[in-house]
């Protein structure tokens, strides 16, 4: 026998790799991306994933280079934001959401010290900015932090008393948590909230031990107080085309190019795969029938005995004439011989099993057999109706095929059974008056 090779990268197989590869990832990133993007929009809400979340700036507060972020951020751009439990620090660049909490009334005290001074000026790519003499531009700037200036016995003075003790002497008394205080989820849930990005300047601390962060932008001296609870988290320096791609992915063009247009090229591909696998049953359908050949290219490319259901192939083995039994069995089991797969091996054993008990002029013990495989009525009853339909159509009207020939060679012309009674009965009435005709001449010889 000659075994049929298998062609598993059909340009349909192709194209389903290309999509497992490409377009599901580029999908589930955009995706998610566009996702956060879009609660962060809506909603308000940060949502963090293993404590990191990308978050838009929606203002040009921080537009004049950053030194300590090592750039500028401009209105629109996308960064990366992480959570973290522990304090922030001075200089360090926050998310938070802005909010002016009513109830934050207690006297605050300073943890940080400020103080006015000139400020280099940068432009967004980190490089000085010059006068028109070509000399370094300075600004006022009222919120220069004064480094190592954290008060820590303050602070811990402030966190250790009991509500009701002196801070500092008699200076403050330790007070206890405002009860009308808001909380994060109402912050959150007020439409009138946002997120906004600066910079930490200044720490502060209430008499009921509460830390606020006096924050703000590179390009403004205002300042806005931050609650701590209201801090999204800290910017995370980020490769600028990670952010890029990001916030490409979020916008309307990246969603039409990433996720539209991709779940257009699935449905097309699964749409052409539907369609190849039409044509693929339409062959079957003329190879069980005999209308075209079964070692033709088209057969062999779409692996229509490879495919073809069990008691349809049980049929067509019967049917075929004897001289290409051995390549139909090929054809329907052989590739199945050395499968990795032990199902396929057992059903070439099986099918070996029988040729070996096929007989063509009884092929009952060869159908018994394959009947005694299966284990669902359904099937034991296919096998049933294949061999009903096989005593049928065996040798009738079939239109037999040269080997490795795709074009049809029939031994007899194709003749409805309908028509084949009515030649018969037409020869036996041909015959019948011949015999009447010879009685009649040899009944005149008689008489003369």
């Amino acid at each position: 026998m000659t075994s049929l090779k298998r062609k598993n990268l059909t340009f349909f197989k192709v194209l389903e790799i290309i999509v497992d590869i490409i377009v599901y990832p580029v999908i589930i990133i955009s995706f998610m991306s566009s996702f956060f993007m879009l609660v962060a929009k809506s909603k308000n809400v940060l949502s963090p994933v293993f404590g990191y979340t990308f978050a838009r700036v929606l203002s040009s507060s921080m537009s004049v280079y950053c030194p300590e972020a090592g750039r500028n951020f401009n209105k629109g751009d996308v960064v990366l934001i992480k959570v973290q439990n522990s304090m922030y620090k001075v200089g360090d660049i926050i998310a938070f959401y802005s909010y002016n909490d009513n109830a934050d009334t207690l006297v605050k005290l300073d943890l940080t010290q400020i103080e006015s001074g000139d400020e280099q000026v940068f432009d967004e790519n980190g490089n000085p900015v010059l006068d028109e003499q070509g000399n370094i531009t300075y600004r006022q700037n009222n919120y220069m932090p004064v480094e190592n200036s954290f008060d820590e016995e303050l602070y811990e003075n402030v966190k250790n008393a009991q509500v009701g003790e002196n801070i500092l002497g008699t200076n403050y008394i330790k007070s206890a948590v405002p009860q009308n205080r808001h909380d994060l989820d109402y912050v959150r849930d007020q439409s009138s909230t946002k997120v906004y990005f600066h910079q930490i300047v200044q720490i502060k601390i209430d008499t009921s031990g509460t830390i606020f962060y006096i924050t703000k932008g590179t390009y403004n001296d205002s300042t806005e107080t931050v609650r701590e609870d209201l801090v999204a988290g800290k910017y995370l320096p980020t490769a600028k085309w990670l952010t890029d791609v990001v916030s490409f992915c979020s916008s309307t063009e990246g969603m039409i190019a990433l996720v539209v247009a991709p779940i257009s090229f699935i449905v097309l591909v699964e749409l052409l795969s539907i369609l190849e696998q039409i044509n693929n049953i339409i062959l079957e359908r003329k190879v069980i029938a005999r209308e075209m050949p079964f070692d033709g290219k088209d057969c062999q490319k779409a692996r229509i005995g490879i495919e073809m259901r069990d008691t349809d192939k049980i049929f067509y083995f019967d049917v075929m004439p004897k001289d290409y039994k051995d390549e139909v069995f090929d054809f329907l089991w052989g590739e199945f011989k050395n499968s990795e797969k032990q199902s396929e091996r057992d059903q070439y054993d099986l099918a070996s099993a029988s040729l070996k008990v096929y007989n063509m002029k009884d092929p009952s013990r060869y159908y018994q057999l394959w009947k005694q495989s299966f284990d669902s009525l359904k099937e034991k009853q296919q096998v049933d109706i294949a061999q009903s339909r096989s005593k049928k159509e065996k040798y009738i009207d079939v239109a037999c095929f040269e080997y490795r020939n795709e074009r049809p060679i029939p031994k007899k012309p194709r003749i409805k059974r309908k028509k084949i009674t009515e030649i018969n009965n037409t020869i036996e009435n041909l015959k019948q008056s011949e015999e009447n005709t010879k009685k009649i001449k040899d009944n005149k010889k008689n008489d003369k």
